[in-house]
C-alpha cells in the first residue's frame, strides 16, 4: 500500500512539474517567433453591476509595442474601468494584464465588422496635476485628431436582496472622454458635446467654425455628430 501511495505522489508531482514547465516553455516559444509580451495575472473586480470591458467577447488583435515590434493575432479585451489590456492565453486558461508602458497601440481586427484601434496617449486629467498615460480609441488622426477614452466609472451603488440578506454593488456606467489634438499641440478635452464647448477650445477660429457649422446645418449632440464635425473642420479649416 505504501509503495502504491509513493508511486501516486511521484506521478502527481511529475504532472505538476510538467504543467509548470509547459506554461514557462510557451512564454519562451512566444519570444522566439515574435516579441515577448509582459504582464501579470489578471483578477477581475467583483461586486459590480454593469460592463467593465469595452468588448464583451475576446477579440483577435494585433499589438504594436513601444519598441516598434509587432505581435499578431492575440485574444484581447480592453477593461475601461481599469484602463488596462487583458490577454487571454486559451491553451493555459490564463488571463494576463499586459504592461501598459510596453504597448504603443493595439487593434481589434474585427469588432462588429470593423477595425478598432487604441493608442496610448499622455494627457492631463481633471483635478490631477501630473500627466498620465491612457489607452484611447483613435477616431480620427489628421491635422485635427479625435481620440476617445472609453472610460467606465462607478455611478452610485445598488442594493439587492438575496435570500433575506441585502448586498451592495457598485453600479458601472460608460463615461467616454473626448480629446482633440492639433498637430504639434497638446490634447484638449471636450467637456460636453455641444457647439459652445467646441468653440471654447478654438478661440482664434471661433467665428469661422461657427459659420461653417451653420452653413452645413451641422449639429453637435452625439458622438457620431462629433466625428462629422471633426472631419468637416479638417476639410475646411485645419487643412
Amino acid at each position: 500500500m505504501k509503495i502504491v501511495m509513493f508511486l501516486m505522489l511521484l506521478l502527481t508531482g511529475n504532472s505538476i512539474l510538467y504543467s509548470q514547465k509547459s506554461f514557462s516553455d510557451q512564454l519562451i516559444l512566444d519570444s522566439i517567433f515574435e516579441p515577448k509580451l509582459t504582464g501579470e495575472a489578471f483578477i477581475a473586480k467583483v461586486g459590480m453591476i454593469g460592463r467593465q470591458f469595452f468588448n464583451d467577447e475576446w477579440a483577435e488583435s494585433d499589438i504594436k509595442l513601444t519598441t516598434g515590434e509587432k505581435v499578431s493575432n492575440k485574444l484581447l479585451k480592453y477593461n475601461g474601468y481599469l484602463d488596462e489590456v487583458v490577454w487571454l492565453m486559451p491553451e493555459f486558461f490564463k488571463q494576463v494584464k499586459l504592461d501598459k508602458f510596453a504597448i504603443d497601440e493595439f487593434v481589434f481586427k474585427n469588432y462588429f465588422g470593423k477595425s478598432i484601434r487604441f493608442k496610448r496617449i499622455n494627457i492631463k486629467q481633471m483635478f490631477i496635476s501630473d500627466s498620465t498615460d491612457i489607452f484611447a480609441e483613435v477616431a480620427i488622426e489628421s491635422n485635427l485628431s479625435l481620440y476617445i477614452f472609453r472610460k467606465i466609472r462607478i455611478e452610485g451603488t445598488v442594493t439587492k436582496d438575496s435570500k433575506g440578506a441585502n448586498y451592495s454593488f457598485d453600479q458601472l456606467e460608460s463615461a467616454p472622454v473626448y480629446y482633440l489634438k492639433l498637430r504639434n499641440n497638446n490634447f484638449s478635452t471636450l467637456q460636453r458635446l455641444n457647439r459652445r464647448a467646441l468653440l471654447h477650445l478654438f478661440p482664434e477660429q471661433k467665428t469661422a467654425i461657427r459659420k461653417l457649422l451653420r452653413q452645413n446645418f451641422q449639429r453637435l449632440k452625439t458622438e457620431s455628430d462629433l466625428v462629422e464635425v471633426v472631419n468637416l473642420l479638417n476639410k475646411s479649416i485645419f487643412h
